[in-house]
């Protein structure tokens, strides 16, 4: 992917920091310098159809956590590759955006370090988050020319009242920021000092994407990302969830489908998760093309059937494989029977949502 993700689930309370599933923290030493780790995309916001320029560049950072400027006289210091925007457009609504293509979520953790390098009309680095497209998201942004840590949100390419206070933001030191969705509500800290008295509160975007955030011609360095959060499940996956606790006696539920006409059909999602991904065989490929059914059963009683996952039209946009353990002289009727009512209750709790919606 162009960086070094350290990735762990995590679905305990950790010392006072809630943690919501999926925690990535971002390692770019595989990324040349001069170029964008790949999982990130470059987006632009503002007026100006003048792109930003993102790449990684080495710098030094600190070799501990925790904050550089508490320790400045005895932090030890290393080099190391960070992530930086570095174009230098003067034009006042330019805002430039590097976004996680995998961070679609709603409730996340995201802490950093930013390095305010240089700016002549600003000097700003900021956490983007809720991102739907360039002009509808939410940021938390320091500024330092300012003097400012802030909440905005961009709706509809309007930018709404700013909320949040004064603070000190020096500039050629590294400065840690964190921000906590949870629904609604939105609190953030610079080195550890939490900063809105009262968390800020909206309603707008109840999903989105994260990323990095800077305005103009600020050149700004981040290091140290990790991101906790709790992705997005996809129709499928929600499926299958729900469908292993309707129908408990279930060892197996995998659905094959292809996202678009074009893409080969695969394991989209399945209670066996290392198997997501994998190609499908004659049988599901059968399935899905000709509504056609299969049924096996192996000597311990143990069956498999695949049959057709119908939408409201009644086309078959999945196959269902399911594998249990059916009773001694199960016929091929009964089984077919069962692999049915799995298929109709997926399809009745689908409603109008495509498998791949989130």
């Amino acid at each position: 992917m162009g960086y070094l993700p350290v990735v762990a689930a995590l679905f305990w309370l950790s010392g006072g920091m809630r943690c919501y599933g999926k925690e990535i923290i971002f390692d770019f030493l595989s990324t040349p310098a001069g170029t964008v780790p790949g999982g990130w995309r470059m987006e632009n916001g503002g007026y100006s159809a003048t792109p930003g320029h993102w790449e990684v560049v080495i710098d030094q950072v600190p070799s501990l956590s925790g904050s550089a400027i508490a320790d400045l006289n005895f932090q030890k210091f290393v080099q190391a590759p960070v992530l930086a925007q570095t174009a230098r457009v003067t034009e006042n609504e330019h805002f430039p955006m590097l976004l996680y293509r995998d961070g679609l979520c709603r409730d996340f953790t995201f802490t950093l370090k930013f390095k305010l390098v240089a700016g002549n009309v600003d000097q700003m680095a900021g956490i983007v988050f809720r991102y739907i497209d360039s002009k509808n998201y939410y940021v938390i942004r320091a500024s330092g020319k300012d003097g400012t840590l802030r909440f905005y949100k961009y709706f509809t390419g309007l930018r709404g009242d700013p909320i949040g206070p004064k603070v000190t933001i020096p500039g050629g030191v590294w400065v840690d920021l964190k921000v906590k969705a949870e629904g609604p509500v939105f609190q953030a800290w610079i080195n550890d000092i939490q900063v809105f008295d009262k968390p800020v509160e909206d309603h707008s975007f109840d999903k989105g994407l994260v990323g990095l955030w800077t305005k103009s011609d600020s050149v700004s360095h981040f290091a140290s990302l990790k991101l906790d959060f709790r992705p997005l499940e996809s129709m499928a996956e929600q499926l299958i969830g729900i469908t292993r606790s309707k129908f408990p006696d279930l060892e197996e539920v995998t659905l094959y489908a292809r996202r678009t006409p074009d893409d080969p059909i695969q394991v989209v999602a399945s209670s066996q998760s290392h198997t997501i991904g994998l190609g499908a065989t004659d049988i599901e490929k059968d399935v899905i093309e000709n509504k056609h059914t299969y049924r096996s059963r192996n000597t311990s009683r143990v069956m498999t059937v695949t049959v057709p996952l119908e939408d409201r039209n009644g086309d078959a946009i999945a196959a269902v494989r399911i594998v249990y353990k059916g009773f001694r002289g199960e016929s091929e009727t009964t089984s077919l029977l069962k692999g049915f009512r799995v298929a109709r209750y997926m399809s009745e709790n689908m409603g109008t949502a495509s498998l791949f919606d989130r």
